[in-house]
């Protein structure tokens, strides 16, 4: 099964990868052709991942498989007034694509979710996060996806393939091992000694370099994966890649509850399916205001920005996603309001249909085109996934 699999994966790779912005991207290892053998790991290494996720023999999403669906309505603000204080050349600048004028659209699909690939208890910490289509009508679709933390914990394609190989290798083989074993007890046993050497293994073929960068790269995961349970309705969602603003700004995009409530604090007693429970409880009485947050764009500004007392050039900025822009200073503006319809929940079966996946990288605007290679391989990725679950 995973031999075939590998193969559909190895398909999406001979499509060409999209062209690089000169201004904001630069291909890690320094050509298409290096950066693309890169994506191919990446593309087996997620395969893996998602048939170790799947439940009950059926495939759910590389990342964020646990979730919940509603609809709702996105209104772009006048940026002017939304932001009285900001001056004529920052709205204009900012007053691009979807943000052009005012206006409201339709969202016909919004997903909260947790990060996991696999379906876990809610009450397990993780990140949290959101993503929803909004309805363009003849112009399409776009599309965001954000998380609950500031970053994207991966700062660099290398550092994603390593990560997952650090997981991936130890399990398969502590997998097989313990299979072999007719003894439940002596089957777990075997398969954590196994696995533990598998990892020794992994850990003793790499370089100095590449044991630096999984180490980075396990510290972040282990730092953005420490929140609680408490409302997806609660949190602030940062979408921690960057992506065009117009023609010449990069920018992220932010949400922040319009009643300013956050909370990551998991209530004692939570039952494993809690945030799934106290989100559809919300949303079905129609007594509750309807669950609202405040849009930002937050534009790139490298001369202004500093991390930690260093500056950084915008490249470096939109390539490592592990910077912290907030950290840095970077400023925001108010660009729509999301509302999420009282009544309005989906079923599971929508929910978790493949067709409706959002994919930031591929249902978006020219002038919020996404940039930085994560984003780059994850349009490939998240086609991959979406054709493996569903079966074609």
């Amino acid at each position: 099964m995973v031999h075939v699999f590998l193969v559909t994966a190895l398909t999406f790779s001979l499509s060409a990868m999209a062209g690089i912005s000169k201004d904001f991207e630069e291909y890690e290892g320094g050509s298409e052709a290096t950066e693309r053998v890169l994506v191919d790991r990446l593309l087996k290494n997620f395969v893996v991942v998602q048939a170790a996720g799947a439940t009950k023999g059926k495939l759910n999403r590389g990342t964020h498989s646990k979730g919940v669906c509603a609809k709702g309505e996105l209104e772009i603000e006048d940026i002017a007034k939304a932001n009285p204080t900001a001056s004529k050349e920052t709205v204009e600048s900012v007053s691009k694509g979807l943000f052009a004028s005012a206006g409201k659209y339709p969202v016909p699909f919004l997903r909260f979710a947790n990060g996991k690939s696999v379906i876990g208890k809610d009450t397990d910490p993780d990140v949290r996060a959101i993503s929803f289509s909004v309805d363009l009508g003849k112009k399409g679709r776009q599309e965001f996806s954000m998380n609950s933390v500031t970053i994207f914990p991966v700062e660099s394609l290398t550092a994603f393939n390593l990560f997952l190989e650090a997981e991936i290798k130890p399990a398969l083989a502590g997998k097989a091992a313990a299979a072999k074993e007719t003894d439940p007890t002596k089957a777990a046993e075997v398969g954590k000694a196994v696995a533990a050497e598998a990892l020794k293994k992994y850990l003793a073929g790499l370089t100095a370099e590449e044991k630096q960068i999984l180490a980075r790269a396990k510290a972040l995961r282990d730092q953005v994966t420490s929140q609680g349970a408490a409302s997806y309705r609660q949190k602030e969602y940062w979408s921690g890649t960057a992506f065009k603003l117009g023609d010449s700004i990069a920018a992220k995009t932010w949400l922040v509850p319009c009643d300013g409530v956050t909370n990551h604090t998991t209530p004692p007693g939570a039952k494993e399916d809690f945030l799934q429970e106290e989100f559809k409880s919300y949303v079905s009485d129609k007594k509750n205001d309807a669950i609202c947050f405040n849009m930002y764009v937050q534009p790139l500004d490298s001369k202004k920005m500093e991390l930690n007392g260093k500056k950084y050039s915008q490249k470096e900025w939109v390539e490592n996603a592990t910077l912290d822009w907030d950290a840095a200073g970077v400023d925001a503006y108010q660009v729509a309001t999301l509302t999420i319809d009282q009544d309005s929940l989906l079923s599971d079966a929508d929910c978790n249909d493949p067709k409706n996946a959002i994919d930031v990288s591929t249902n978006s605007l020219p002038e919020h085109a996404p940039l930085g290679r994560i984003n780059r391989a994850r349009s490939l990725v998240e086609q991959q996934s979406k054709t493996l679950r569903s079966g074609k």
